[in-house]
């Protein structure tokens, strides 16, 4: 591959930008007060040679605009902003995105609290992960339209995406699953909770419910990340999984890749951007043989 022009770009929020910091000297932003940065553009190249382009920040509703929604008769909504942003991306090149993630990846996931978190506690039935004894079992299809609901407008910012890069062959990064030990996300939340209102609103409730079990945090992954890959397919978009050897066998995060409950840190910033330039060189070598 030449590096006279990039190879592909990284376009996103902190799951992207997490993997351009990688390669810009932070190795630990924990201690960062959370504010709202301007979004950020430039190159790098990697270890193999290869050169991505980035365009990431953080969503700044006042001045990107609102998420992107999917309304009631199908139609995509998207805001100025993200249409500003994406001209800032190179033309005709893959794109490695994610303005938008699983609620369950998200630290309000990790709560035990919830539509059918009452008593007694709720669990469902998938294959080869029954309900758990004592817990109150409910059908699957209902956590399903449950997850359908999460992941609406993860899926209405895959097809804006979609719409401003129609040249750009397109990748959705799936961010890593939370981590399994209870102690080591009370003990992250209990850092963060100085840094913002709402990171100290997440504390206090993990506090006062605890948090939900891992084995319900992990079908619930499950079935959201089948569900967004389905429907990714139907829109021709490809997606990147989180890289394996930072996995337990369980299929949660393992803590040495963890930044805290949901984020990876450098070393797993480092290892995906590995797995992108891995597709990358695939790409380079289909056209190739072509």
């Amino acid at each position: 591959m030449t590096a006279s022009r990039p190879n592909g770009a990284l376009f996103g929020i902190s799951h992207i930008q997490g993997l351009a910091t990688a390669y810009q000297g932070v190795a630990d932003y924990r201690s960062h007060p959370v504010e709202i940065p301007p979004w950020s553009r430039g190159e790098f190249s990697t270890e193999q040679g290869c050169k991505l382009s980035f365009v990431v920040g953080w969503w700044d509703r006042r001045h990107i605009g609102d998420w992107p929604t999917i309304s009631g008769d199908g139609i995509i909504h998207f805001p100025q902003g993200l249409v500003n942003l994406s001209k800032y991306i190179p033309v005709n090149m893959p794109v490695f995105f994610q303005l938008s993630s699983i609620d369950a990846y998200a630290g309000d996931e990790l709560i035990n609290f919830g539509p059918y978190d009452i008593g007694p506690k709720w669990d469902f039935s998938i294959d080869g992960a029954p309900a758990a004894i004592g817990r109150c079992p409910v059908r699957k299809s209902d956590v399903d339209k449950l997850i359908q609901q999460a992941i609406k407008n993860v899926m209405a910012s895959c097809v804006a995406c979609k719409a401003l890069l129609p040249g750009a062959r397109l990748y959705y990064v799936f961010p890593p699953p939370p981590v399994e030990p209870e102690q080591y996300i009370i003990d992250m939340a209990k850092a963060a909770a100085p840094r913002h209102i709402s990171y100290l609103e997440r504390y206090e409730l993990l506090l006062q419910y605890g948090v939900r079990p891992f084995a319900i945090r992990q079908k619930l992954i499950t079935l959201a990340n089948d569900q967004l890959k389905q429907q990714l397919r139907q829109f021709s978009i490809d997606y990147v999984d989180p890289p394996a050897e930072c996995l337990l066998a369980s299929g949660a995060l393992d803590t040495a890749y963890a930044q805290d409950m949901h984020h990876g840190n450098e070393h797993y910033n480092k290892a995906m951007v590995n797995k992108i330039v891995g597709v990358l060189q695939s790409i380079s070598a289909e056209s190739i043989r072509s």
